[in-house]
C-alpha cells in the first residue's frame, strides 16, 4: 500500500494533492487543507529510501521530468521575492471545493464556478549552491558526479540559461504545455482575476496562439534584428541629453541572470521562515509555464519597437511591427495591451526555461556545516571517532603537500577550514581564525593557490575561490544589488552558503588604479572578513545580511585586507632538490577509500562546538596575565584569537571539551609563527638562512 501511495505522489502528486483537499478543504480554506498534505507526504517519504526514489531536479534532469511530476531540489536562497496572491480554490456550482495549488494552468472547470478563494504564496528564487564540489553534490542528490571539464572546474557564474524562447524540448513538457496556455498568467500573477476574466482571457488565448505559430520563425530573426539595432541606437544616443539624477550610471549596470539549476520555489502555508542563503531542501511538484516564454518574446519585441519609435524623430517607423507591415491593429505594442504580464511580473517571473518553478510540499532548512550524506564506502560513527586522529594526520598530509610541504601552514589552514561563527558580541563575529599565507615575492615562485584550491575543494563541500587581480576588483558585482526595474536582487560573487571557505588570490594583483565599483568590492571584502556580513545595495540604502565563511588569503607581500586577518604566516615550502640530486618521489595519489574518510572526518569536526567550562575559564585568566607580561603588545583581542585558535584545534582532534593542552598547543603554533614571521622581516641574508622547524605541536593529536 505504502509503495502505491509512493508511485502515486512521484507521478500523479496534483491529483493527490486535489483528493486530500476536498476531503479537508472545507470551506476552501488553506490551513486545514495544508495541514493534511504536508502529513501525508511527511508519511509517504519518511523512508530516506523512498526519498530517493524520487526525481531529483537538476540543470542536468530538467529536460528529462515532466511538468507536474514530484521532485526533489536542493538549492541556495538567492533572493526572497515579493508575497504573491493568486486563485487558491474555487467552488463549483454542486458545491465542491477544488484547488489550484500546486498547477499553474487554470482548471478547465473554473469558468463554471461560483465562488472563488484568494491565497498567498511567498516565492524565494534559489540557485545551485555556488561553488559546491562536484563529489557533494553527488551525494546529495544520489546521482553521479558530473565529469570535470574546465568550465566546470571553475566558476559557474559564466554558464547561462536558455533562452527565453527556447522551452525544453521533452515531448512530456510539450504535451504538459498544451494544457497551460498563456492564459495561465492569471493564477501566477500577482493577484488573481476573476472566472470572467479568466474566460475572456482563455477565449483570447486561442487565436493568439494560432497566430503566434504561423509567424515564430519571422519573429524570432525579426526580434533579434530589432533587439541588436535598438542596442545600437540606444548607444549611439546624446549622451548629452538631459536625464534623472543617476539614471545614466544605473543604465550601465547589468540586470539579473539566470544560470543553469536556479528555481522558484513557491511555498505555500505556514512553514519554516527562510532567511537569504539559506540552503534548502524541497519536495514539490514541477511546473511548466509555455506562456512566460510567449510574454517575454512579445516584452522584448514591444521594447524593440519602442527604441525604434523613439530614436525615429520623424516617426517613419513608429508604427512599424516585427513583421515590417504597418503598426495599428494587431502591431506589437497592440499585442501586449491586454497582456497581463508587466514588466515587474516578467522580470521576477522568468520563463521556465531559464528557471525553473516548483511549487513546495515539503521544505527545509539544511542546517549550516551539517554533512553530505554518507558515501557507500564511508566508515561507521564509531569507527570514525576512533579514527579521528589518524584521520586528522592524513588532512594535514593532503593539506601539507598542497603548501609545498609547509606543515606549520596546514595547521592553520585546516583549523580555519573548521571555523564557525558561534556567537556575535556586540555585532562581533566570534570562531573564526582567518589566515593570510605570505608565498615567496619572487612572481617565478610557484603558486600555492591553485593547489590549496584543489586540496581543499577535495576534502571540503563548498570553497569559493577568488582572484584578486584589478580587473576583477573593478568589474565589481561582489555584493548583490537590487534591480529596481525586476523585482530582483542582481547576484553577487560573495553570496556564499553558510560554512563556505572563501579561498582569495592576491598573487595576481598590479599596479594601477581601483575605481569606485573597486573600492566597494574590496569594502564589501572588509565586511565579510571583519564582520562577516555582506552588504546589499537597494539603491538608496544599504542592509547587511549575516554569512559565516571562513577565510584564507594568499598574497606574494602585506594583504590590501589590511589587519583583517588574525594570522598572517610567511610559507616556507620544502627546497627544491638541488641539480644532480635524486628526484623526490611524486605524492602518492590518495585512494578513493581514504579521501571519502578524510571527507567524513571534516564533516564530523566541522559539526562540533566546543564547550569550555567554568575551572578552564579560570585557567585561561591566568595564562592571560602571564602571556600578557611575556609578550610584548599582547591584548585582549590577540587573546581572542588564540583562544579560538585553541578552540580549533580542540575540534581538530575531535573533542568538544576545552582543555588547557589545547591552548598549549596554540601558543607553541604562535611562537614557531611568530619565529618565521621575525626571520622574514630580517635583512636578506638572515630571510635566505634556514627556517626554524615546526614545534612539536604542529604534530597531529593523538
Amino acid at each position: 500500500m505504502q509503495h502505491a501511495g509512493l508511485e502515486a505522489c512521484i507521478r500523479r502528486p496534483l491529483e493527490v494533492v486535489q483528493e486530500l483537499f476536498i476531503q479537508h478543504g472545507g470551506d476552501g480554506s488553506p490551513d486545514a487543507a495544508n495541514a493534511a498534505i504536508t502529513k501525508h507526504f511527511e508519511a509517504v517519504l519518511s523512508n530516506p529510501a523512498a526519498l530517493q526514489q524520487v526525481p531529483c531536479l537538476t540543470a542536468a534532469t530538467a529536460d528529462n521530468i515532466p511538468s507536474g511530476t514530484l521532485v526533489r531540489f536542493r538549492g541556495m536562497v538567492q533572493d526572497m521575492l515579493n508575497p504573491e496572491y493568486y486563485l487558491g480554490a474555487y467552488q463549483l456550482p454542486d458545491g465542491g471545493w477544488r484547488t489550484t495549488q500546486c498547477s499553474d494552468a487554470p482548471p478547465a472547470d473554473l469558468a463554471a464556478a461560483r465562488d472563488t478563494r484568494v491565497w498567498e504564496r511567498r516565492p524565494l528564487y534559489c540557485a545551485r549552491v555556488p561553488s559546491e564540489a562536484g563529489w557533494a553534490e553527488a551525494r546529495w542528490t544520489g546521482l553521479p558526479q558530473e565529469p570535470a571539464t574546465p568550465s566546470a572546474a571553475g566558476e559557474r557564474g559564466a554558464k547561462r540559461g536558455r533562452p527565453f524562447s527556447e522551452e525544453p524540448r521533452s515531448a512530456d513538457r510539450a504535451s504538459a504545455g498544451a494544457a497551460a496556455p498563456a492564459a495561465a498568467a492569471p493564477c501566477c500573477a500577482h493577484g488573481a482575476a476573476p472566472p470572467a476574466a479568466a474566460r475572456d482571457q482563455d477565449a483570447a488565448a486561442a487565436p493568439a496562439a494560432a497566430g503566434r505559430d504561423a509567424k515564430q520563425a519571422k519573429v524570432d530573426a525579426a526580434a533579434a534584428a530589432a533587439a541588436a539595432a535598438g542596442e545600437g541606437e540606444r548607444q549611439g544616443r546624446d549622451q548629452d541629453a538631459p536625464r534623472e539624477e543617476g539614471e545614466g550610471a544605473e543604465e550601465q549596470l547589468p540586470g539579473p541572470t539566470c544560470e543553469p539549476g536556479d528555481c522558484i520555489v513557491y511555498l505555500h502555508g505556514e512553514g519554516e521562515a527562510f532567511k537569504l542563503h539559506d540552503v534548502v531542501e524541497v519536495v514539490g511538484v514541477v511546473s511548466v509555464v509555455p506562456g512566460l516564454a510567449a510574454a517575454a518574446m512579445a516584452a522584448q519585441r514591444r521594447r524593440a519597437a519602442e527604441r525604434r519609435a523613439g530614436a525615429d524623430a520623424d516617426g517613419a517607423d513608429a508604427g512599424m511591427d516585427v513583421d515590417g507591415g504597418a503598426g495599428g491593429e494587431g502591431g506589437v505594442v497592440d499585442e501586449m495591451e491586454d497582456d497581463v504580464w508587466g514588466e515587474a511580473e516578467l522580470g521576477a517571473h522568468p520563463p521556465t526555461s531559464q528557471a525553473l518553478r516548483l511549487h513546495a510540499l515539503l521544505a527545509r532548512r539544511v542546517a549550516p556545516r551539517e554533512p553530505p550524506p554518507r558515501a557507500p564506502c564511508s566508515l561507521k560513527p564509531e569507527e570514525l571517532r576512533a579514527s579521528v586522529g589518524a584521520l586528522r594526520a592524513g588532512a594535514l598530509r593532503a593539506l601539507a603537500a598542497a603548501l609545498g610541504g609547509d606543515e606549520l601552514a596546514a595547521e592553520y589552514v585546516l583549523a580555519a577550514a573548521i571555523g564557525n561563527v558561534h556567537k556575535r558580541v556586540d555585532g562581533t563575529p566570534h570562531g573564526h581564525v582567518h589566515v593570510n599565507l605570505v608565498a615567496p615575492a619572487d612572481p617565478a615562485a610557484p603558486n600555492p593557490a591553485a593547489p590549496l584550491r584543489a586540496a581543499l575543494a577535495a576534502l571540503l563541500p563548498c570553497v569559493r575561490a577568488l582572484p584578486l587581480t584589478l580587473e576583477a576588483v573593478n568589474a565589481g558585482g561582489w555584493a548583490p544589488r537590487k534591480d529596481h526595474a525586476s523585482g530582483r536582487l542582481v547576484r553577487g560573487v560573495l553570496q556564499l552558503p553558510q560554512g563556505a571557505v572563501l579561498l582569495v588570490d592576491e598573487t595576481g594583483m598590479a599596479a594601477g588604479a581601483i575605481g569606485e565599483r573597486g573600492v566597494r568590492s574590496l569594502q564589501a571584502l572588509q565586511r565579510v572578513l571583519a564582520d562577516q556580513q555582506l552588504p546589499v545595495d537597494f539603491q538608496f540604502y544599504s542592509a547587511d545580511y549575516p554569512l559565516d565563511a571562513a577565510v584564507i588569503t594568499v598574497s606574494r607581500g602585506r594583504s590590501l585586507l589590511r589587519d583583517a586577518h588574525h594570522v598572517v604566516l610567511p610559507l616556507a615550502p620544502a627546497p627544491a632538490p638541488a641539480a644532480g640530486a635524486a628526484a623526490q618521489p611524486a605524492p602518492a595519489v590518495v585512494p578513493p577509500a581514504e579521501l571519502e574518510a578524510l571527507r567524513d572526518y571534516f564533516g564530523f569536526v566541522r559539526g562540533l562546538q566546543c564547550q569550555l567550562d567554568e575551572a578552564v575559564a579560570e585557567r585561561l585568566a591566568g595564562a592571560f596575565a602571564d602571556a600578557a607580561r611575556a609578550e610584548p603588545g599582547f591584548d585582549l583581542d590577540l587573546f581572542n584569537a588564540r583562544v579560538t585558535l585553541a578552540k580549533l584545534l580542540s575540534l581538530s582532534a575531535g573533542q568538544d571539551r576545552f582543555d588547557m593542552s589545547s591552548w598549549e598547543r596554540a601558543m607553541a603554533l604562535e611562537a614557531a609563527r611568530r619565529e618565521r614571521l621575525a626571520a622574514a622581516t630580517q635583512p636578506r641574508a638572515a630571510a635566505a638562512a634556514p627556517a626554524p622547524a615546526p614545534a612539536a605541536a604542529v604534530q597531529p593529536a593523538a
